[in-house]
Formats: C-alpha cells, sequence, structure tokens
C-alpha cells in the first residue's frame, strides 16, 4: 500500500538476563510516551478450528501474488543474489521462520486476506513471535481508506511454510504494539508487533533477539520472508513468477546495513527485491548459514528507493525492535499463558 506523502511503501506485507515482569493487568500498560495495547484472539478451541478451517488452500492461492510459473528461469548471477533468492539453508530457519496469515476488516464490512512474515523467538513461554505491527492492526488510515481502523482477523502462523503443502500451523492467543501505531502509522519506529501461539511446541528452536541500541557500521544483515511479489515486477526474469517470489517459499536477501537516508529514526536496511509479504519478516545480524541462527536485529517495515549510479536501487527498511518499548512488549508478551495448550 502506498504511503501517502512520499515514495516508499509499506510491505503487506533471548535468554533474559533478569526476570521477565509480571503481565499487564489491562488491556493497555502506561510506558514512556506510549502505551502497550494488547488484544486477545484465538481463545477457544471452536475459534481454533474456525480459523484453521478459514484457510483452505483455495483462500490460500487466492491472494494476490505475482502469477506463479511452473518453468525454470535462468540462474541467478552470483553478484545478483544478495538482493534476493530462494532461501536454500536448514538448520533452525524452518521451524522458526513462516508465513502468518491474516483477514483484514474492510470499511465495507468485507474481509481482505493477505499474509506477512514471523519468527520465533526464545522466550519464557516458548510461544512469543516478532512481526511487523501492520500485519497485526491497519494502523490509523488517511480519509477515503478502504481498510477500517481494527485488529486483523484470522491470525494462523504456518512455520517453514513451503510449496502450499499442508504443515503444523498455529493460532495466536494474544497480540501486543504500540498505541502510538493504531493513532499514527506514520511513526514508522512502532511498526513491530509481537504475537503469541496456542499449542507452542516446547521443543523447538526459537530465535534470539537483541535490545540494545546498535551503532554503526551495522555490519551483514540477511533479512527473510514470504513475498508475494518482487519489486521489478516481469523485468525481474531471474525472479519472477519463482516460488519463493509469490509466496509458495522463503526469500533471503543479504547485505551491509545502512542507515535510512530518509529519515532519523533509526531505521536501517539493506538493498532489496522482496516486497508484499515479506513485511515482519527478521532482520538477523550475526546469522549463521550452517546452523540457520542469528540475532533479531529488526522487522521488514517498508520499501524505498534511491538511485545508485544512476540505477534505481530498491531497498528493504526494517523497523527497529532493540529500544526499551519493544523490550516492554516482548516482555508482556512472553508471559502470557497461551490461551490453548
Amino acid at each position: 500500500m502506498k504511503h501517502s506523502t512520499i515514495s516508499l511503501a509499506f510491505v503487506a506485507g533471548l535468554a533474559l538476563a533478569h526476570p521477565a515482569p509480571s503481565p499487564p493487568s489491562a488491556e493497555t500498560t502506561s510506558s514512556y510516551t506510549q502505551t502497550i495495547a494488547s488484544q486477545a484472539q484465538a481463545t477457544s478451541a471452536e475459534m481454533e478450528a474456525e480459523i484453521q478451517r478459514y484457510w483452505t488452500t483455495e483462500r490460500i492461492l487466492a491472494i494476490d501474488h505475482n502469477p506463479y510459473s511452473p518453468s525454470d528461469p535462468p540462474e541467478i548471477p552470483p553478484e545478483l543474489q544478495p538482493l534476493g533468492q530462494e532461501y536454500s539453508g536448514k538448520g533452525a530457519v524452518p521451524s522458526t521462520v513462516g508465513r502468518l496469515f491474516y483477514s483484514v476488516h474492510m470499511a465495507n464490512g468485507s474481509l481482505h486476506d493477505s499474509t506477512c512474515t514471523a519468527t520465533l523467538l526464545r522466550s519464557q513461554n516458548k510461544a512469543t513471535l516478532v512481526t511487523a505491527a501492520h500485519c497485526i492492526h491497519t494502523g490509523r488510515q488517511g480519509p477515503g481508506s478502504e481498510m477500517s481502523l481494527s485488529w486483523h482477523a484470522n491470525l494462523l502462523f504456518v512455520p517453514g511454510y513451503h510449496d502450499d503443502v499442508p504443515r503444523a500451523n498455529f493460532t495466536i492467543a494474544r497480540a501486543f504494539l504500540s498505541s502510538r501505531w493504531i493513532d499514527d502509522r506514520d511513526y514508522f519506529v512502532d511498526d513491530r508487533a509481537f504475537i503469541v501461539l496456542n499449542r507452542p511446541d516446547a521443543t523447538a528452536p526459537a530465535q534470539d533477539i537483541q535490545f540494545k541500541k546498535i551503532d554503526p557500521p551495522y555490519g551483514t544483515r540477511y533479512i527473510m520472508g514470504y513475498t508475494r511479489s518482487v519489486t521489478f515486477g516481469p523485468k525481474d526474469t531471474y525472479r519472477y513468477g519463482t516460488p519463493a517470489f509469490t509466496g509458495r517459499r522463503l526469500a533471503v536477501s543479504h547485505g551491509t546495513a545502512e542507515d535510512w537516508w530518509r529519515f532519523d529514526h533509526e531505521t536501517t536496511g539493506i538493498p532489496s527485491v522482496q516486497s508484499g509479504g515479506s513485511s515482519g519478516g527478521p532482520h538477523f545480524a550475526e546469522f549463521n548459514e550452517e546452523t540457520g541462527v542469528g540475532t533479531v536485529v529488526a522487522v521488514n517495515s517498508i520499501e524505498d528507493y534511491k538511485e545508485e549510479d544512476g540505477v534505481r536501487a530498491t531497498w528493504m527498511l526494517g523497523a527497529p525492535v532493540h529500544d526499551e518499548f519493544s523490550k516492554g512488549l516482548y516482555d508482556a508478551a512472553q508471559v502470557v499463558k497461551p490461551a490453548l495448550s
């Protein structure tokens, strides 16, 4: 969806050293200049079953995406692979990074189905995920928006989603994000959310998350997402219509992270051709390709563009998760007991 004032677009798309605090006693908990907003999701076996029935193969395939082509594309040249390619590694990634399905409440009363990406984190309840806030709540829109100001419905997390094959899936018990996102989605740094799974697998691997300010140079970042399209469209003969760029498989990009040139919001990113569907996907620092383990420092949030050597380059920017308020969101989520277990 296009931002209203500048050339960019949202892509709708730890072990703790100290004991975690008690869970919030109300729907919002005061903290700094914003509040923690939370919403219960699937709280009964009946709601869980209804959501799982909702996501049929036909419904999933009907979600907006670039047309899938079964033909083999030309191999991506080595110098272009960092911009985006199918993730072929193993290790922890298939068990921790997954596709997040949801339905947006539209102003006309209908539902619009879409997808994002989310990551399972080390947490006290072994059930906490991080994703983008716009994957959970619309945030306030401009006049005439087709979307209602509301929390999304039918949330379902599928780790290791691959080729539309049925896999283990998890409904969401509760979601947490900043009230400032709900009131003013133009504050990009708030585009992160933490959600709690129902029926978590206590033996599953999980990824670390860093709650500490990071100073440049940032080094190499790996970003992942179930992107449903490629930013250059059919012109990208290497990726257009392939499984990793139609939402069927996981895509990965990597490069040296830099500050966002447009705003001073501690937002960083790398050149990437991932687009809608990759939202909420992890920005990994210190990623180990052999083990599939890294540290989440941001989540896919916004695409932006700039000219580099006469060529229009696409960047994926990540909403940071290293600030103190993100830590508060995480702490609120990680002490929640899943509604279903």
